[in-house]
This record gives structure tokens, C-alpha cells and sequence, in this order.
């Protein structure tokens, strides 16, 4: 099995740890944000305290998930997927909420591209979890989209990107060779 070098690990590693450290962050500065009411990408809109932070945070994770295409141990799945769903992310950085439909295209691409990579390594690794945890995502997403539960749309952002951290995490220590 070979292994990723150390500070390929590390730029894959600081992707989730930037991204979600500043969504925070900007959450810690906007006294009006409401999880159950919001979208996150309500705190990237132009104008507010937090634009600058949230958009920087987004764009800085998509950059750094988009990395992953180098280290060589990753399967091309993984690395095509873990490409365009980190390009989409820097997408939703760029074009924030104050661009209307434009955002919301960008936005509902990378949460496909969340999905896709877990269907995707999920059939290919033979892994009946991930492929649960993705029509999981599906469910969170027909819920908010025709029953509006939750009201804002940032707990199924949120569950979205947390569960799939878990195999992204899991899988950029390499569990197998290209």
C-alpha cells in the first residue's frame, strides 16, 4: 500500500479544518445567524461582517480539497470527484449568496458532488455504508426542498459535509493503490 507524503496529507487535512473553522468563526460574529432558520451561505453575503471571512473559508477549502488530485494513491474516482466537488466549493466561495440563482446553482452542484463521491466510492468499494449515508443526504435534501424542514437550509448543509468528512477523511490516508 503506498502511502501519501506527509504535506500532501496535510493540505487534504487543512481543506475541512479551514473551511468549517471559519463557517464558524463567521457564525461566532453574526449574533443574527440562526441554524435553523439560515442557510450558511447567508453569512457569505456581501455586506455583512462575516462576507469576507465565510467566502475566504469556502474558497480556501475547495482549493485545498481540490488537491487531493495529487496524492497518487487515491484511485482517479476519488480524485475526479474530490477535483470537481472542491471546484465547486471554491464556485460557491466566489459566486456567493449576492448572486442569486448563480449561487444556488454552484451550491446544489457541490452538494451532488458530496453525494456523488459517495455513491461513487461506495459501488466501487462495495461499501453498503456509504451508500446509505449518501440517499441519507437525499432524504435531508427532499425534506428541506418539498416539506421545508428545517425552515433555513444550514443543518442539512452541515450534516451533509460532516458525514461526508467522515470517508474523505478515511480516504485520503490511502486505503488503497491507483
Amino acid at each position: 500500500m503506498e502511502k501519501a507524503p506527509g504535506y500532501l496529507l496535510i493540505l487534504a487535512l487543512l481543506s475541512p479544518i479551514i473551511g468549517l473553522g471559519l463557517v464558524f468563526a463567521s457564525i461566532a460574529i453574526s449574533p443574527w445567524f440562526n441554524l435553523w432558520e439560515n442557510a450558511l451561505s447567508d453569512l457569505g453575503k456581501m455586506g455583512r461582517p462575516s462576507a469576507a471571512i465565510f467566502n475566504l473559508g469556502l474558497a480556501s477549502s475547495g482549493f485545498l480539497m481540490s488537491s487531493t488530485l495529487l496524492i497518487s494513491c487515491l484511485d482517479n474516482k476519488r480524485k475526479i470527484v474530490l477535483f470537481l466537488t472542491g471546484y465547486f466549493l471554491v464556485l460557491v466561495g466566489v459566486y456567493n449568496e449576492s448572486y442569486g440563482s448563480i449561487h444556488f446553482i454552484v451550491s446544489v452542484l457541490f452538494f451532488i458532488g458530496l453525494m456523488t463521491y459517495l455513491f461513487t466510492t461506495g459501488i466501487y468499494d462495495r461499501s453498503i455504508l456509504r451508500i446509505i449515508i449518501g440517499l441519507s443526504h437525499m432524504a435531508v435534501w427532499i425534506a428541506y426542498f418539498a416539506a421545508g424542514i428545517p425552515s433555513g437550509a444550514a443543518i442539512p448543509e452541515l450534516y451533509a459535509v460532516t458525514t461526508f468528512l467522515c470517508f474523505y477523511t478515511k480516504d485520503i490516508f490511502c486505503k488503497q493503490s491507483s
